[in-house]
């Protein structure tokens, strides 16, 4: 039995000339080039296909593509830990329920952590569309995928999306589609602080943060930060003091790769790592490593309200000395305690968005 045609698509498998060049039948090229046209005009193709789940990993950055998810009623928007979990996630749907699950990645190195559990998925024969979001076509390409093609506008995703859909159920496997988003960043005088319940001036902003960590460590300390937004306001405030060490992964930006490596490098000085939340589900497992090692490595843990998880409380679960801290009246007193351990820390920072427009 062939698979379900959406209404008002045909049925060949074939990419003509036409939708080479991003033509597809009976459309005009009148619509709107912009990276929210675009989202919107995937979104409405899933939908044709019966997709009511998406998984996936948010992004520092207003990625259309979520924006466009969130604001569809028909599609439920799972947002994740962990863009593995993604991958099984959207996978455990379609073999449940026969219907498409969807997974997305919505930067470069989102993309490749994706990779991990499609592989798994591609080896069942799970027709799953991936799709990923990049900026000057950095995606990576997907080996074991039954169809890849990248869509630079809405025109190109009239025709892919099907492509990908009918791909993935007709093989049946992977289909990865690639998406060029080259979204206008908010400029500084853009820029509206982020409104949060129950906070009063007197939270703690990225600046402070960064300058309490300076005063806090030692002057031998190895700091490691995460990619991300974290990055930008510490490579911007940080003030290192001769013989410390500040380390970015910077390519490829891979969240996680703090602990308990370092520790193990530098084993006589003292080491810190400033991670964010979405990065807690690898960050834990590494942890779980420096516990049983007893590597007294100090995670900071920025916390911005997106996710509901008492950290403290998952830490402690490990094994872990934990920490939490809401007001900057007690952010040095934390610190310093924290510091003075001779054990792994955690210490989660509730933090006020910054205000370049990241959390």
């Amino acid at each position: 039995m062939p698979p379900p045609i959406p209404p008002d698509t045909t049925a060949t498998t074939n990419i003509s000339p036409a939708i080479s060049a991003g033509i597809p039948p009976n459309t005009t090229a009148s619509v709107n080039i912009t990276p929210d046209a675009t989202a919107t005009v995937i979104v409405e193709k899933l939908t044709e296909w019966n997709v009511d789940v998406v998984f996936g990993l948010d992004s520092d950055n207003d990625n259309p593509l979520v924006q466009a998810l969130m604001k569809k009623d028909s599609i439920r928007y799972i947002s994740v830990h962990h863009e593995r979990s993604a991958a099984f996630m959207a996978a455990s749907f379609t073999k449940c329920t026969g219907n498409l699950g969807v997974c997305i990645a919505t930067n470069c190195t989102s993309a490749e952590q994706l990779l991990k559990g499609l592989a798994d998925a591609a080896r069942e024969a799970t027709p799953i569309p991936a799709i990923t979001c990049a900026v000057d076509h950095e995606t990576p390409r997907t080996p074991f995928a039954v169809f890849e093609q990248e869509i630079t506008g809405p025109i190109d995703a009239l025709t892919v999306v099907d492509l990908a859909c009918r791909s993935a159920l007709h093989t049946p496997g992977i289909a990865h589609i690639s998406i060029t988003l080259d979204t206008p960043q908010r400029q500084p005088d853009e820029y509206q602080p982020a409104k949060r319940p129950n906070r009063t001036d007197a939270a703690i902003w990225p600046q402070y943060l960064a300058a309490a960590i300076c005063h806090q460590i030692k002057d031998d300390a190895i700091l490691a930060v995460d990619p991300g937004a974290r990055m930008i306001f510490s490579t911007n405030h940080w003030r290192t003091r001769t013989g410390q060490i500040l380390v970015i992964a910077n390519a490829p930006a891979t969240p996680g790769f703090l602990c308990p490596g370092r520790p193990l490098a530098w084993p006589n000085r003292q080491c810190v790592a400033l991670v964010n939340d979405d990065d807690s589900a690898t960050l834990m497992d590494d942890l779980s490593a420096a516990v049983y090692c007893q590597l007294p490595v100090k995670v900071i843990l920025i916390k911005d309200s997106l996710y509901s998880i008492d950290f403290t409380k998952l830490a402690a679960s490990y094994g872990i000395d934990a920490y939490a801290c809401e007001q900057p009246g007690e952010l040095h007193s934390v610190l310093r305690h924290a510091l003075a351990t001779k054990s792994p820390a955690l210490i989660e920072v509730g933090l006020e968005a910054s205000p370049t427009g990241n959390g």
